[in-house]
């Protein structure tokens, strides 16, 4: 049933445009265009403290890091007012990724993804393939009927959601969820990356699949209700040859339903979504759900929360809750953002926070300051906790 649902979506977007090349065949069409952008950020930071109890790591007093990536983005228009863009992201640095974090992000349409190029403000979240050259690349089709999305990038659940998410809608300066581990480690050992909302938890990585070659379809917003779905045929990126069902999760599917409205100054945003794939071979299955609330007040303050429940294998079991506060006066914004996240069957539990401070300098160019907290058990009862401190620079092209 999943397989026939999405196929149909696919013919029916496949039909308008044959329809709307038919009708192009008396007139001139436009040639497809194509523009570049992306962004550049150096970053400085220090560890001011540290209890990992082992000798392995011994993290530098001060550091320098980056992070870079540039888009390129082909559009072209057919007569019938059908929009077509595709997508590519170059990755500029290929073994270490720390993005900033951003504000608004909804459903990724033909518009530019302004808030994945302001690397100071984006929210959007994006797994880390470090060893990987291109990031997502897709192909879109839009009109009065939706959108429907091919290729390697997020899903329904993510698109539609993250801009409404606890840390992702409120965070600025650089990304909660993608760096805070990389300033003080994770003694949770693998399923440190499980105890961030939309990120490596499983709506995202594990379960919904991450950037691996999807099928998506996202409604237009009637009254302010907006649905959409996601199929996954296998959950490894990048995986062009024939699916080993035996040896990775396969056929999954995420979805997602929000509403926004406004009362006078106060706007609010709520969401569901979830994600489930079949396990490989005689594995379980792996399911998970997610709720999302933001509220804008006037004045310029923000506040999001989120929780993420995985319902199953039993050992990935557990859930993940954040919350965070954002005010924004003229070229200056602070956010205070946290989480806690455990999982039921051991003892492995993550709980982070950072207060940040942004501004912004001029057209594209932001600076942003950060302090970072964290506290971190594994399984078998080992302990971590820390903080650090790191500041940089972003230049959106």
């Amino acid at each position: 049933m999943r397989k026939q649902l999405m196929a149909g979506t696919a013919l029916v977007a496949a039909a308008m445009l044959v329809a709307g090349g038919a009708a192009a065949q008396d007139k001139k069409m436009m040639k497809p265009s194509i523009s570049v952008n992306g962004y550049h950020e150096q970053m400085l930071s220090a560890v001011l403290e540290d209890d990992l109890n082992t000798t392995s790591i011994n993290p530098p007093g001060i550091d320098v890091r980056s992070d870079t990536e540039v888009h390129f983005n082909g559009r072209a228009a057919l007569d019938n007012g059908i929009k077509i863009h595709a997508r590519w992201e170059l990755e500029g640095n290929t073994h270490t990724r720390h993005r900033s974090g951003d504000d608004e992000n909804e459903v990724e349409n033909d518009a530019d993804r302004t808030a994945r190029n302001v690397a100071a403000a984006s929210g959007k979240p994006s797994p880390a393939n470090g060893d990987d050259q291109i990031d997502e690349m897709w192909l879109s089709v839009s009109g009065s009927f939706g959108q429907v999305i091919v290729g390697s990038t997020d899903n329904a659940a993510v698109k539609m959601l993250t801009g409404m998410t606890g840390a992702w809608a409120t965070n600025v300066g650089q990304n909660f969820h993608f760096n805070s581990e990389s300033w003080i480690p994770s003694a949770a050992g693998t399923a440190g990356g499980r105890f961030h909302v939309m990120h490596d938890a499983r709506i995202r990585e594990h379960g919904g699949g991450g950037d691996s070659e999807k099928l998506t379809y996202i409604s237009p917003k009637f009254g302010g209700f907006q649905v959409g779905g996601s199929y996954i045929p296998y959950a490894d990126q990048d995986k062009h040859t024939t699916h080993d069902i035996d040896l990775g999760r396969h056929d999954g599917m995420a979805g997602a339903v929000s509403y926004t409205a406004k009362v006078g100054d106060v706007g609010a945003a709520v969401g569901a979504g979830w994600s489930a794939m079949q396990g490989a071979g005689n594995d379980d299955d792996l399911n998970e759900w997610v709720i999302t609330g933001r509220l804008d007040f006037g004045g310029g303050f923000r506040v999001a929360v989120a929780h993420q429940q995985t319902t199953g294998p039993d050992n990935l079991k557990g859930s993940v809750t954040e919350g965070g506060v954002r005010y924004t006066v003229g070229p200056n914004a602070f956010s205070l953002v946290g989480s806690y996240g455990e999982l039921e069957n051991t003892q492995a539990s993550y709980t982070a926070a950072k207060a940040a401070y942004r501004r912004t300098l001029g057209a594209g160019v932001f600076w942003h300051a950060n302090f970072w907290t964290n506290r971190s058990e594994s399984d078998t009862g080992v302990e971590n906790s820390g903080s650090a401190v790191s500041s940089g620079m972003t230049v959106v092209f």
